[in-house]
């Protein structure tokens, strides 16, 4: 059997697993204070710390993600050998 994409496992897991949806939607929140930083010409010090800490988290959750992914993918290859 082939191996499913990416795409096809991140959607069959946000399906089917809670803490995945809770992942993706950490990763957004991030995403969206984020943007915050963006529209602003001008940052604090305060604002820059917070930026990094906030991409930091970001980061860390995205390999979370593809982690939990790779897990997944490796699984279905394991049960069709």
């Amino acid at each position: 059997m082939k191996k499913m994409d990416e795409e096809t496992v991140k959607k069959k897991l946000m399906a089917e697993d809670q803490e995945f949806n809770e992942l993706i939607h950490e990763h957004q929140q991030c995403e969206e204070k984020l943007k915050f930083f963006d529209e602003k010409k001008y940052l604090t010090e305060e604002e820059r710390i917070r930026e990094v800490e906030i991409k930091k988290m970001k980061l860390g959750i995205k390999d979370k993600i593809y982690q939990r992914i790779r897990v997944y993918q490796q699984n279905l290859e394991n049960q069709n050998h």
